[in-house]
């Protein structure tokens, strides 16, 4: 189990300067040919996605105004807070911000022939399935796992096991991602 806050991650600016990404995790670490990711985008201009062949991707507003995803012919969808939306990665997607309004966003990345991640709100006391790897990111209120305590924009992730989250007070929400594997992986 490694544990992050957002706040110290560092920023990478984006090729085309419509946005910075702080990637979150990555698995197997360091490497561009990875099972699956988690990062935080802010969209600061309306421009396009890169392209990610044989990837499947999952968007979640986390701040900002709302988000238009274009991707042509295949779907046209608003991006709204916390409201997870999947497409795949070769898919060519233009975005249109909210007139003057930045955004920002979590992505979880999978290589489509090895995993899949399932993305959700939670709100209350859970604990996760035996997946093969995961992801919690603090939306609201304060959190229990494990030894940590972990408050907004602070979270943590996991290549295996099962994990309760135990919220602390009457109100709290987290965005969290099981990954599940293909069979032979």
């Amino acid at each position: 189990m490694e544990y992050f806050d957002m706040r110290k991650m560092p920023v990478n600016l984006w090729r085309n300067g419509a946005g910075e990404t702080r990637e979150l995790c990555c698995f197997p670490p360091a490497t561009r040919d990875f099972n699956w990711r988690a990062s935080i985008a802010s969209i600061a201009a309306n421009g396009e996605f890169a392209t990610m062949d044989g990837m499947d991707r999952v968007i979640t507003l986390l701040e900002g105004g709302e988000v238009t995803l274009d991707g042509g012919n295949a779907f046209r969808h608003t991006l709204r807070r916390f409201q997870p939306f999947r497409f795949a990665g070769e898919q060519t997607v233009r975005v249109q911000l909210t007139e003057g309004h930045m955004s920002m966003d979590l992505n979880v990345i999978t290589r489509r022939d090895r995993c899949r991640a399932k993305v959700r709100v939670a709100d209350r006391t859970f604990t996760t399935f035996g997946s093969r790897g995961g992801m919690v990111f603090v939306l609201s209120g304060a959190w229990q796992l494990g030894d940590k305590l972990l408050t907004a924009e602070q979270g943590a992730y996991w290549q295996e096991g099962c994990h309760t989250l135990r919220l602390l007070k009457t109100e709290g929400q987290l965005l969290f991602s099981e990954i599940t594997w293909l069979p032979g992986h």
